[in-house]
């Protein structure tokens, strides 16, 4: 390599006789080098999956603008909007319709581990704020202690998602309530939660009773 080098630079290699010269130290600066590359493209690779997460969410609704409060980050932070700020935009004759969205987490307990759900809930009069993707899915929300079940929620038996239709509905227990999975959709893993639900707001506030009807996000 040395002399291959000196011919093609047509002097002697300098900088290649210093990184050579010592053969363990060019193996251990090489080594540390490729060591710090890879930790960048984790962290590059972590940064991009938590990033895609908080976005997954957004992607499930079909509306140009949200109110969320002054300390939301994502979708699932911060306080609840009141229900006075959706009567106000309403009075703005650049909108035409809005819709509270209810964001709430819920544990559900299953043989061997737990498995946590994020909830998203919409009146089931409003129905086209969510994608057509799973609008169309969305009448058996109309039924009450019914959902639909993300069918990526991580830990889930992939023969037991398969089976879930509104004839065959999947039944758990959760919150000392019987809820119904009818009905399942593509959604995807996060760090907050290991799948998604989709509910109508009636079946998200049994399951939830501490929370107010009138607190939620709101949609237009």
């Amino acid at each position: 390599m040395t002399a291959l080098l000196a011919r093609l630079l047509g002097r002697m290699p300098v900088g290649w006789l210093q990184l050579t010269h010592n053969k363990g130290r060019l193996a251990s600066a090489l080594a540390g080098v490729a060591f710090a590359n890879v930790l960048v493209f984790v962290q590059i690779g972590i940064m991009g999956s938590l990033n895609q997460t908080t976005r997954e969410a957004y992607g499930f609704l079909n509306a140009d603008i949200m109110i969320s409060a002054e300390d939301a980050n994502t979708l699932t932070e911060g306080s609840n909007v009141a229900r006075q700020w959706m009567l106000t935009a309403l009075a703005d004759p650049g909108i035409t319709q809005g819709a509270a969205l209810y964001v709430g987490n819920l544990q559900w307990k299953q043989a061997g581990h737990d498995t946590t759900l994020q909830v998203m809930a919409i009146d089931t009069a409003r129905m086209s704020f969510l994608t057509p993707r799973i609008a169309r899915k969305s009448e058996v929300l109309l039924l009450p202690d019914v959902a639909i079940l993300d069918l990526k929620t991580r830990g889930m038996d992939p023969d037991q998602l398969a089976g879930i239709r509104p004839h065959s509905p999947l039944q758990v227990e959760v919150t000392g309530r019987t809820l119904n999975f009818a009905n399942t959709f593509e959604g995807g893993v996060g760090f907050a939660a290991d799948g998604y639900v989709i509910a109508s707001a009636q079946t998200f506030l049994r399951l939830f009773p501490k929370r107010q009807p009138g607190a939620g996000r709101r949609l237009w």
